[in-house]
């Protein structure tokens, strides 16, 4: 009796010693995990901060549309973060349906304010699905971004949607090619190749296609698709956007 005794003693004493030294890797994992996380964390702000003087203008915008944050949104929200095309989508719930939409989305914004200002703009928010849709990088400007710049850009906003809503599914949809533009659309195709393959890097990150729904059968611009700014959609336009978002969605269950 004192032998048996003894014997589950010590096999409870083994026991423990292995569960003590497996809580003590798994808290090493966390710990080195939570280090990565923070390195990178001063990696993308010191990378930011250049930027953030530039982005200035849109901070009246931003806490405007974040105002609501803890009062709109579910589960079920499909959340459209991004600029104009997004923003000026009037008829966007109609076109949508049957997904709930939430949108936080402001003026002529680039890859680079979404990244300053998209903690603002979710902080709080809840949504199943995001997805995110900037066009304004490459413009003929001298202050375009060159499409790497963009992808460290477009990564940290997906960290900071993933920060905010881990298991959400997210969706990276691709500049539209327009007539406006067109003349730089080699560079623009560099973006979205850069942007596809992030979401391949990825998981529950999706790349949504739409060139060809916008483009002729000569390749140009289908200018019936647009307003006549020729940069941003018309009813038609939005439409035949609708049906590419949510044929995406379709594709990958919701969380």
């Amino acid at each position: 009796m004192i032998r048996w005794t003894f014997l589950l003693g010590f096999g409870g004493c083994v026991a423990l010693a292995v569960g003590i030294e497996g809580s003590t890797q798994l808290a090493a994992q966390e710990s080195g995990v939570a280090e990565r996380a923070s390195s990178q964390a001063i990696a993308d702000e010191d990378f930011l901060s250049p930027y953030r003087t530039l982005a200035k203008e849109w901070e009246e915008d931003v806490q405007s549309i974040s105002a609501t944050n803890r009062t709109e949104g579910s589960s079920d929200h499909v959340l459209l973060l991004g600029s104009s095309s997004f923003r000026l989508w009037d008829h966007v719930a109609e076109d949508m349906a049957p997904y709930p939409i939430v949108r936080r989305a402001f003026g002529g914004a680039k890859y680079r304010d979404l990244a300053i200002y998209t903690p603002t703009c979710v902080q709080g928010l809840r949504f199943g699905r995001a997805m995110v849709f900037i066009a304004n990088d490459i413009r003929g400007k001298d202050d375009d971004n060159d499409p790497k710049t963009v992808v460290r850009f477009a990564n940290i906003v997906l960290d900071a949607l993933r920060r905010e809503q881990p298991q959400a599914e997210i969706y990276l949809i691709a500049v539209t090619p327009t007539e406006a533009r067109f003349p730089y659309w080699s560079a623009i195709q560099q973006i979205n190749s850069e942007l596809e393959s992030i979401a391949k890097s990825r998981s529950q990150v999706h790349f949504v296609a739409t060139a060809l729904s916008f483009l002729d059968s000569q390749g140009q611009p289908k200018t019936e698709l647009f307003q006549e700014d020729r940069l941003h959609l018309n009813r038609e336009g939005y439409q035949q956007w609708a049906r590419l978002l949510k044929d995406a969605l379709a594709k990958s269950p919701a969380p």
